[in-house]
Protein backbone atom coordinates (compact mmCIF):
# COMPACT_ATOMS: atom_id res chain seq x y z
CA UNK A 1 0.00 0.00 0.00
CA UNK A 2 1.62 3.32 -0.80
CA UNK A 3 0.94 7.30 -1.89
CA UNK A 4 -2.52 8.40 -0.29
CA UNK A 5 -3.92 4.82 -0.72
CA UNK A 6 -1.76 4.58 2.58
CA UNK A 7 -2.89 7.60 3.85
CA UNK A 8 -6.26 7.27 3.51
CA UNK A 9 -6.82 3.86 4.95
CA UNK A 10 -4.67 5.59 7.81
CA UNK A 11 -7.29 8.45 8.52
CA UNK A 12 -10.02 5.86 8.64
CA UNK A 13 -8.37 3.64 11.36
CA UNK A 14 -6.88 6.60 13.35
CA UNK A 15 -8.91 9.94 12.85
CA UNK A 16 -6.92 11.45 16.05
CA UNK A 17 -3.43 11.54 14.97
CA UNK A 18 -4.02 12.27 11.54
CA UNK A 19 -6.08 15.74 12.82
CA UNK A 20 -3.46 16.09 15.42
CA UNK A 21 -0.95 16.38 12.02
CA UNK A 22 -2.73 19.28 10.54
CA UNK A 23 -2.22 17.87 7.27
CA UNK A 24 -4.83 19.00 5.33
CA UNK A 25 -6.95 21.94 4.34
CA UNK A 26 -10.93 22.26 5.44
CA UNK A 27 -11.35 24.62 2.12
CA UNK A 28 -14.42 23.54 0.34
CA UNK A 29 -14.76 24.40 -3.37
CA UNK A 30 -18.31 24.21 -4.40
CA UNK A 31 -18.66 21.97 -7.34
CA UNK A 32 -21.91 21.87 -9.44
CA UNK A 33 -23.30 21.29 -12.53
CA UNK A 34 -26.60 23.15 -14.23
CA UNK A 35 -28.29 19.66 -14.37
CA UNK A 36 -28.14 16.44 -12.61
CA UNK A 37 -26.39 13.52 -14.23
CA UNK A 38 -27.94 10.64 -12.58
CA UNK A 39 -31.10 9.60 -11.09
CA UNK A 40 -33.05 6.48 -9.54
CA UNK A 41 -33.33 4.86 -12.60
CA UNK A 42 -29.57 4.61 -13.28
CA UNK A 43 -29.07 1.27 -12.15
CA UNK A 44 -28.37 -0.44 -9.08
CA UNK A 45 -25.22 1.47 -8.29
CA UNK A 46 -27.15 4.50 -7.10
CA UNK A 47 -28.97 4.91 -3.78
CA UNK A 48 -31.64 4.90 -3.40
CA UNK A 49 -33.19 3.04 -6.89
CA UNK A 50 -36.60 1.46 -7.13
CA UNK A 51 -37.00 -2.52 -6.22
CA UNK A 52 -39.73 -5.04 -8.04
CA UNK A 53 -42.85 -3.68 -6.81
CA UNK A 54 -43.25 -1.22 -4.29
CA UNK A 55 -40.06 0.19 -2.47
CA UNK A 56 -36.53 1.51 -2.82
CA UNK A 57 -33.03 0.01 -2.31
CA UNK A 58 -29.20 0.78 -2.48
CA UNK A 59 -25.42 -0.20 -1.09
CA UNK A 60 -25.30 3.17 0.81
CA UNK A 61 -25.95 3.42 4.66
CA UNK A 62 -28.80 5.63 4.88
CA UNK A 63 -29.20 7.57 8.10
CA UNK A 64 -26.64 9.77 10.50
CA UNK A 65 -23.28 10.38 9.26
CA UNK A 66 -21.06 12.60 11.51
CA UNK A 67 -18.08 14.41 9.79
CA UNK A 68 -14.94 15.31 10.94
CA UNK A 69 -13.06 18.19 8.99
CA UNK A 70 -9.25 17.77 9.41
CA UNK A 71 -7.39 21.55 10.43
CA UNK A 72 -4.95 23.09 9.24
CA UNK A 73 -3.78 24.09 12.75
CA UNK A 74 -3.47 20.69 14.21
CA UNK A 75 -6.38 21.26 16.64
CA UNK A 76 -9.58 19.13 16.79
CA UNK A 77 -11.35 18.42 14.30
CA UNK A 78 -14.43 20.63 12.79
CA UNK A 79 -17.71 18.50 13.17
CA UNK A 80 -20.74 18.24 10.74
CA UNK A 81 -23.49 16.67 10.95
CA UNK A 82 -25.34 15.03 8.08
CA UNK A 83 -29.06 13.07 7.90
CA UNK A 84 -29.00 11.17 4.60
CA UNK A 85 -32.83 9.38 4.42
CA UNK A 86 -34.85 8.31 1.79
CA UNK A 87 -37.28 10.62 0.40
CA UNK A 88 -40.05 7.71 -0.13
CA UNK A 89 -41.34 4.20 -1.34
CA UNK A 90 -43.16 5.38 -4.52
CA UNK A 91 -40.11 8.12 -5.52
CA UNK A 92 -36.80 7.02 -4.76
CA UNK A 93 -34.58 9.98 -3.55
CA UNK A 94 -31.91 10.89 -1.16
CA UNK A 95 -32.81 13.54 0.73
CA UNK A 96 -29.71 15.22 2.63
CA UNK A 97 -30.18 17.50 5.59
CA UNK A 98 -26.47 18.61 7.51
CA UNK A 99 -26.11 20.66 10.76
CA UNK A 100 -23.15 21.68 13.23
CA UNK A 101 -25.33 19.67 16.03
CA UNK A 102 -26.24 16.03 15.63
CA UNK A 103 -29.91 16.86 17.26
CA UNK A 104 -30.25 19.61 15.08
CA UNK A 105 -28.89 17.48 11.99
CA UNK A 106 -32.47 18.23 9.93
CA UNK A 107 -31.73 21.65 10.36
CA UNK A 108 -30.29 22.80 6.66
CA UNK A 109 -31.59 20.83 3.41
CA UNK A 110 -29.22 20.42 0.82
CA UNK A 111 -32.13 19.19 -1.27
CA UNK A 112 -33.19 15.52 -3.27
CA UNK A 113 -30.03 13.53 -4.64
CA UNK A 114 -28.36 10.28 -4.77
CA UNK A 115 -25.27 8.57 -4.15
CA UNK A 116 -23.29 7.02 -6.98
CA UNK A 117 -20.70 4.29 -6.31
CA UNK A 118 -17.95 4.94 -8.97
CA UNK A 119 -16.34 2.27 -9.08
CA UNK A 120 -12.86 1.19 -7.84
CA UNK A 121 -9.92 3.71 -8.99
CA UNK A 122 -7.40 1.61 -10.84
CA UNK A 123 -4.41 4.54 -9.46
CA UNK A 124 -5.09 3.46 -5.61
CA UNK A 125 -7.05 1.17 -5.43
CA UNK A 126 -9.71 2.73 -3.71
CA UNK A 127 -13.66 2.69 -4.22
CA UNK A 128 -14.77 6.13 -5.10
CA UNK A 129 -18.39 7.08 -4.23
CA UNK A 130 -19.95 11.17 -4.79
CA UNK A 131 -23.22 12.25 -3.63
CA UNK A 132 -25.38 14.51 -5.87
CA UNK A 133 -27.28 16.57 -4.01
CA UNK A 134 -30.03 19.16 -5.88
CA UNK A 135 -32.31 18.49 -8.46
CA UNK A 136 -32.81 22.79 -9.40
CA UNK A 137 -31.06 24.75 -10.40
CA UNK A 138 -28.44 21.77 -10.61
CA UNK A 139 -26.76 19.80 -8.23
CA UNK A 140 -23.73 19.82 -5.88
CA UNK A 141 -21.13 17.46 -5.50
CA UNK A 142 -19.05 15.79 -2.58
CA UNK A 143 -16.68 13.23 -3.05
CA UNK A 144 -16.02 10.19 -1.01
CA UNK A 145 -13.50 7.06 -0.97
CA UNK A 146 -12.98 4.09 1.06
CA UNK A 147 -10.54 1.08 1.08
CA UNK A 148 -11.50 -2.15 -1.07
CA UNK A 149 -13.60 -4.17 1.05
CA UNK A 150 -14.67 -1.45 3.64
CA UNK A 151 -17.86 -2.16 5.83
CA UNK A 152 -19.62 1.16 4.37
CA UNK A 153 -19.58 2.91 7.94
CA UNK A 154 -16.29 5.23 7.28
CA UNK A 155 -15.24 7.13 4.69
CA UNK A 156 -12.89 9.67 3.54
CA UNK A 157 -14.12 13.22 2.30
CA UNK A 158 -11.76 14.23 -0.63
CA UNK A 159 -10.90 17.36 -1.78
CA UNK A 160 -11.69 18.05 -5.37
CA UNK A 161 -9.83 20.74 -7.70
CA UNK A 162 -11.08 22.18 -11.04
CA UNK A 163 -9.07 20.35 -13.43
CA UNK A 164 -11.99 18.29 -15.29
CA UNK A 165 -14.61 21.77 -15.06
CA UNK A 166 -14.84 25.19 -15.53
CA UNK A 167 -14.07 27.89 -12.44
CA UNK A 168 -16.89 30.01 -12.39
CA UNK A 169 -16.37 33.27 -10.66
CA UNK A 170 -18.09 36.86 -9.97
CA UNK A 171 -17.68 40.17 -7.76
CA UNK A 172 -21.11 41.38 -7.32
CA UNK A 173 -21.20 45.10 -5.83
CA UNK A 174 -17.02 44.97 -5.30
CA UNK A 175 -17.70 43.06 -1.93
CA UNK A 176 -19.56 39.98 -2.76
CA UNK A 177 -17.76 36.96 -4.58
CA UNK A 178 -19.09 34.00 -5.92
CA UNK A 179 -17.07 31.16 -7.09
CA UNK A 180 -17.37 27.58 -7.98
CA UNK A 181 -16.32 24.94 -10.05
CA UNK A 182 -18.46 23.61 -12.88
CA UNK A 183 -18.44 20.47 -13.88
CA UNK A 184 -20.65 20.26 -18.08
CA UNK A 185 -20.71 15.36 -17.65
CA UNK A 186 -21.09 12.53 -16.17
CA UNK A 187 -17.43 12.07 -17.65
CA UNK A 188 -16.18 15.18 -15.75
CA UNK A 189 -17.53 13.96 -11.96
CA UNK A 190 -16.01 11.24 -12.40
CA UNK A 191 -12.44 12.38 -13.95
CA UNK A 192 -12.42 15.13 -10.59
CA UNK A 193 -13.27 11.95 -8.65
CA UNK A 194 -9.94 10.22 -9.48
CA UNK A 195 -8.30 13.05 -9.32
CA UNK A 196 -9.35 14.22 -5.74
CA UNK A 197 -8.39 10.12 -4.89
CA UNK A 198 -4.40 11.27 -5.25
CA UNK A 199 -5.17 14.13 -2.77
CA UNK A 200 -4.97 13.95 1.00
CA UNK A 201 -8.28 13.89 2.44
CA UNK A 202 -10.09 16.81 4.24
CA UNK A 203 -12.52 15.09 6.64
CA UNK A 204 -13.59 11.70 7.91
CA UNK A 205 -17.24 10.76 7.58
CA UNK A 206 -18.40 7.93 10.21
CA UNK A 207 -21.99 6.53 10.11
CA UNK A 208 -23.31 7.01 13.37
CA UNK A 209 -26.83 4.63 14.20
CA UNK A 210 -29.93 7.13 15.29
CA UNK A 211 -29.56 5.98 18.84
CA UNK A 212 -26.51 5.25 19.41
CA UNK A 213 -24.27 7.70 21.91
CA UNK A 214 -21.04 9.51 19.21
CA UNK A 215 -18.29 6.87 18.44
CA UNK A 216 -15.86 9.73 19.41
CA UNK A 217 -16.77 10.31 23.03
CA UNK A 218 -14.42 7.72 24.49
CA UNK A 219 -11.94 8.15 22.15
Amino acid sequence: MTGWRFAIALALLALPACASAGLYSPGDLLIHSDLPFWSDSSGSYVTPHPIEGIGCDGDFRLGVWKESIFREDGGAPDLRWWRVHNYGSFHCAAVFNVSDERDGSYGDRKGFGFVIALGRDKATGLDLFVWQMGMIPGSEYRFLAAPAGGDGTRYTVLQADCSAGTLRSSHVGGSFITTYCSLASEAAVRATARAAAKRPPKALLRYVDDNAPDPDEDE
